[in-house]
């Protein structure tokens, strides 16, 4: 499983919105919640509008079963 992350645009109001992402997690019906990836990193949301996105976590592998 890959993850990205990516930004509307925005209105013009804001000139930064930073977020910390210490962890991506995913949620299995059989074995409850699984660490993807533990990135840890201050990310500007307004860097990604315009078709720019931020991958997070890159081909994570996970066993056949229901997510959400």
């Amino acid at each position: 499983m890959t993850v990205h992350l990516v930004d509307g645009p925005g209105d013009g109001t804001y000139t930064g919105v930073k977020i910390e992402v210490q962890e991506v997690s995913i949620h299995s019906e059989a074995d409850g919640w699984i660490t993807l990836c533990s990135p840890n990193e201050v990310i500007d949301l307004l860097t990604l509008t315009g078709g720019a996105d931020k991958t997070l976590c890159d081909g994570v592998g996970l066993p056949v079963g229901h997510y959400g």
